[in-house]
């Protein structure tokens, strides 16, 4: 993404790191998309959960279609989505310990601790972002400079725009937290080789 001006800052919680970084990163390369009924569902509920609250200074931005399906949603709801599910699956994987410990003591490791983060990371990345995304338009240049960059460039797969998407997160995650380019250069060549 061009615009990385969060990078410098300091987040209390890693989960908020994350929230802003998807956040950034959607609007950075998705124009228009289609939701999962998996997502247009968990919205519905969100919605009413708030409804139910009666929260009437909350900035909250989703519209719904007359099938009943997300038409229109900021980014920063999509990015908190991402944000909690990577959260409780990284407590989950790293057997209850906080988000905030998982990565100090990542920090703190060894490359093969900084390798299996990365490989933990993207899996729940790309994984959460299949969970929404039915349909993704993306601009075909911006999307072509990473897939170039990134080795990419003859992949055809239909989930190519999740793949750059997931790597451009993982590479804010990293950069934000210090794990060396050598560390996540290795790990896009082994997702490439996953999907060729």
């Amino acid at each position: 993404m061009n615009n990385k001006d969060y990078m410098g800052k300091l987040f209390k919680n890693f989960y908020d790191f994350i929230s802003l970084a998807a956040s950034r990163e959607l609007e950075y390369v998705i124009f228009d998309a289609r939701y999962t009924t998996y997502f247009n569902n968990k919205m519905k509920e969100l919605l009413n959960d708030i409804k139910k609250q009666d929260e009437k200074d909350l900035e909250f931005s989703i519209m719904f279609n007359t099938k009943g399906e997300v038409a229109i949603i900021d980014s920063k709801i999509v990015g908190k989505y991402i944000g909690n599910y990577y959260n409780i699956q990284m407590e989950q994987y790293y057997k209850g310990a906080k988000l905030n410990k998982i990565v100090w003591d990542i920090i703190n490791g060894k490359d093969k601790i900084k390798q299996d983060f990365i490989v933990v990371s993207y899996k729940i990345i790309y994984t959460v972002l299949n969970e929404i995304y039915m349909d993704i338009k993306y601009n075909g240049r911006i999307l072509d400079e990473y897939k170039s960059g990134y080795g990419f460039g003859n992949y055809m797969g239909k989930d190519i725009s999740i793949i750059i998407i997931s790597i451009l997160i993982l590479e804010d995650i990293c950069s934000y937290i210090g794990i060396e380019d050598r560390i996540l250069l290795g790990y896009f060549k082994k997702i490439y080789d996953e999907n060729i």
